[in-house]
């Protein structure tokens, strides 16, 4: 199954634009009078929910296979010999790749400060993709990685989501998986660090069961794309889509900030305060993550249709067809760029340097794609290994 859906490469496109936004030095100090770039200063801000679509598209991709053989023989059939071999094929070449890169770029940005004790743990770690479990989550100078750690342990749980698809019904496995998801986060907040000797079980956000829903509800959607699971009809309203997003926005942490900070009527903070912040932190990212799995659902409704054809929608596409590679270099790039570039942020500056961040980055991912993924993009190994066969030699005897 090679076929691909522009629907899917369109989701990837937004999430990698989201992630860059973010992560590129987008600070636009002042307030809205005193700097006209605070707005899309302050929604690049929201930008790291495009982990959280990342997470839902990778649900629905990974479990599409499993999906089609359902829709084509009624069961759940899965050969993990080679699900683990795609999957390793498809994305550890160019991760231990990145990984080299950023090592390299960190001599120049200097962001990453080795400690000479645990830097054999740290990078077992991360070649192992145990990272996001411990304190060296985020470290190598590029702490992205994290994120595909989390994504490899979420495969890993894989086992227990086809069970759990074949013996319970869309509403159990939601609730299970919800209360599951929910229950971790927050309990979260008052979890402290476990010693493992020379390292540290921690940085509990970055573990896979905060993104266990995203992902299940991935899989979910493509189930009932192949038509083998139903869901209401809402579930594809594009308009509760938007208003979903729409209260996750207003339920962030950093509106609430804003708000109080600018109209001052919640004094010394009390709404994001104790045991109010971790409410208001799961909140706002189900109602951002309900948004995007509608949203999912309206746009593979709409395959094919101008939605995915225009040209702007085909542009989209290719972004989200080389994502993996922006996503694997782009903070070894923007790191790098800082060291050089002085754009301040104010002014028609701040513009510019929002175009250099964000264009180098996908310039970067770019050639990394047709370098490095482009060899790997199959999920097998790029070097094709030839046997010598006996070859019978036939002697006519006319």
């Amino acid at each position: 199954m090679n076929d691909r859906l522009q629907s899917i490469d369109m989701l990837r496109g937004l999430a990698i634009l989201a992630v860059l936004a973010i992560h590129c030095p987008h600070d636009a100090p002042g307030g809205f009078r005193e700097n006209i770039w605070f707005l899309p200063s302050f929604l690049a801000g929201y930008g790291y929910l495009g982990v959280h679509l990342f997470v839902l598209i990778s649900g629905f991709c990974i479990h599409r296979r499993a999906a089609v053989g359902v829709a084509n023989t009624g069961e759940y059939r899965l050969d993990w010999g080679k699900f683990w071999k795609r999957r390793i094929w498809r994305l550890y070449p160019p991760y231990v790749v990145a990984i080299v890169i950023s090592l390299v770029a960190a001599t120049v940005h200097q962001r990453f400060v080795v400690n000479h004790e645990q830097i054999g743990w740290d990078l077992l770690l991360h070649l192992t993709m145990l990272h996001n479990l411990t304190e060296f989550g985020t470290s190598l100078g590029n702490g992205s990685l994290w994120s595909l750690g989390m994504e490899e342990q979420l495969y890993a749980g894989y086992v227990l989501l086809i069970l759990l698809f074949r013996r319970s019904s869309t509403m159990m496995l939601l609730c299970i998986i919800g209360i599951v998801t929910i229950g971790w986060r927050l309990s979260m907040p008052v979890a402290g660090p476990l010693n493992l000797g020379p390292f540290q079980l921690g940085k509990w956000y970055l573990w896979p069961l905060m993104f266990w829903l995203h992902w299940t509800l991935g899989a979910i959607a493509v189930e009932v794309a192949e038509g083998i699971r139903t869901v209401p009809r809402w579930c594809s309203s594009i308009s509760l889509a938007c208003i979903a997003l729409l209260i996750a926005m207003l339920l962030n942490r950093q509106f609430v900030e804003l708000f109080i900070a600018t109209k001052g009527t919640i004094s010394n903070g009390v709404l994001i305060a104790g045991w109010w912040q971790p409410w208001i932190f799961t909140t706002s990212e189900l109602f951002a993550l309900l948004g995007f799995y509608i949203g999912l659902n309206w746009l593979i409704e709409k395959e094919g249709s101008c939605w995915t054809t225009h040209r702007v929608a085909r542009y989209l596409a290719y972004l989200g067809r080389v994502s993996y590679s922006v996503y694997l270099v782009h903070i070894p790039i923007i790191y790098t760029l800082e060291m050089y570039v002085t754009l301040q942020p104010i002014g028609w500056q701040w513009l510019v340097r929002m175009i250099l961040f964000v264009g180098t980055s996908i310039i970067g991912g770019l050639a990394f794609f047709h370098v490095i993924e482009k060899r790997f993009v199959q999920g097998k190994s790029p070097i094709k290994w030839s046997h010598p066969r006996l070859r019978t030699k036939v002697i006519s005897h006319a």
